[in-house]
């Protein structure tokens, strides 16, 4: 089946607001404490049949807390996490992001 390349634009953001709400869904109550701030991204737009996705999702201060990601199970291979904590201090003004 061949689709315009508007149509799988389309479904692609489509399908990754779906990931971004069931990750929030997911979600640990301190993550979702700092869900006004809470940033996603994906590393590409358009993705075929098959093809893999990178959601990056960021947020600010530090948590312990590892979101549930068993909701996606049904309809996802997730094939990869991984976790990042920044600390800075500058002039005495302390940042945590995870």
């Amino acid at each position: 089946m061949k689709l315009h390349a508007d149509t799988l634009i389309a479904r692609s953001l489509v399908l990754a607001a779906w990931v971004v709400a069931a990750l929030l869904l997911a979600a640990p109550p301190s993550v979702l404490a700092a869900v006004e701030e809470l940033a996603a991204s994906v590393d590409r737009t358009t993705l075929a049949s098959g093809e893999t996705l990178e959601l990056t999702l960021t947020y600010p201060g530090k948590t312990s807390d590892d979101p549930d990601f068993s909701p996606l199970d049904a309809d996802f291979e997730i094939l990869d996490r991984g976790r990042q904590n920044q600390i800075s201090m500058v002039n005495g003004s302390f940042d945590a992001t995870s």
